[in-house]
């Protein structure tokens, strides 16, 4: 697949800039992938595509406030996104720093407002840097002193923005839980807490698995032949009860519901291992016995013609040209079907990106 394929013109006034309130007041645009068929409705009818017995998979990771301000001596201002914590030195992060000027290697810089956090520039690296803390900063102290690490097509003012404050929440999911990523899984901004209930009373059975986003999933294409791209790794955990609702509904032949594109990373990544957990159906009071937690790092990189083993239905956002999201929601609908639906969805005025509306592919 060429680069070329994942490019489309979206007008600038389709991005969103704020959530639509309720969240499952948003647009849905349900594709058909074997007939192409459209149709439009409310996210909160999303409930009507789905079966009892269908299981819905969502992502219980939880975005941390990971953006820093600092300063250079020299007064110039630092836009710092925290990555990724080393786990034997808790004061070494990697990190994306926003910044127009040349910055050096052993540079110290100081925390905007805050004159007792320094921020050390250790190694260039060759995306981003590897910095010190001092003192160190957990993912607690960053609820105090960082910021939401909002996508830089969602703008805000630099002081006294409304909505800085209720970011903090429209930018998690209801269900977040695990504290790890620098970006939200975008897909399952749309739920509430009614309609969950309302699937879960007609037989839909949820689970939760965790994958914390990281650079690799918006970083975007660069090279024309897409399967030269090298994704970034991020770490993923299934937990016991779901590796076994989820190897259960592979076996029953039931629906897997995947709600949004990192959730679909997870499952395809393990589905080789949930493979290997099928049982001679005599044997099947045994199965849970062979289910355990599931944790790894994943850099699986989806793209046509990727053949799913384990996603029957995918819940998704509308994403950025050049992005992997898009070439896997490409995958999995086919191309051609993708920019068409997002032709529609671009004359239907919905509205785009992460606080956007929203795609469901049967």
């Amino acid at each position: 697949m060429k680069l070329n394929e994942l490019d489309y013109y979206l007008p600038k006034e389709l991005i969103a800039q704020k959530p639509i309130k309720p969240r499952d007041n948003s647009k849905l645009l349900i594709l058909n992938r074997s007939t192409g068929f459209i149709n439009h409705c409310k996210f909160r009818n999303i409930i009507d595509y789905f079966n009892k017995g269908d299981i819905l998979v969502l992502n219980n990771t939880r975005v941390i406030p990971c953006r820093l301000i600092a300063q250079r001596k020299s007064g110039g201002i630092v836009d710092i996104l925290l990555c990724q914590q080393d786990q034997s030195d808790k004061s070494i992060w990697t990190a994306l720093i926003n910044f127009n000027r040349r910055l050096g290697e052993k540079e110290e810089l100081m925390l905007s407002g805050n004159n007792t956090v320094r921020i050390q520039l250790m190694k260039r690296l060759k995306e981003g840097w590897l910095i010190k803390t001092h003192p160190i900063i957990d993912t607690q102290e960053l609820q105090d002193i960082g910021k939401m690490p909002l996508p830089p097509y969602i703008k805000r003012l630099k002081e006294n923005d409304s909505y800085l404050e209720s970011d903090k929440n429209d930018y998690q999911t209801i269900y977040a839980d695990k504290n790890g990523s620098i970006a939200a899984p975008t897909a399952g901004l749309h739920f509430t807490d009614r309609l969950i209930a309302k699937l879960v009373d007609k037989g839909i059975r949820i689970v939760y698995v965790t994958l914390h986003v990281g650079p690799g999933t918006f970083k975007p294409i660069r090279v024309e032949n897409i399967e030269k791209h090298q994704m970034g790794k991020e770490y993923f955990e299934v937990p016991q009860e779901a590796m076994r609702i989820i190897s259960e509904a592979f076996g029953d032949k039931n629906r897997v519901i995947a709600v949004g594109t990192t959730v679909c990373r997870v499952l395809e990544t393990i589905a080789d291992q949930i493979k290997m957990l099928m049982v001679h159906p005599l044997l099947e009071k045994q199965r849970i016995l062979r289910v355990s937690l599931i944790r790894g790092w994943t850099d699986l990189f989806i793209h046509p013609p990727y053949r799913f083993k384990m996603v029957n239905l995918l819940v998704t956002n509308f994403h950025l040209p050049h992005g992997t999201p898009l070439a896997l929601v490409s995958a999995f609908a086919g191309q051609e079907q993708i920019m068409k639906a997002y032709q529609e969805a671009i004359a239907q005025k919905y509205r785009f990106y992460s606080y956007g509306d929203a795609m469901l592919i049967i």
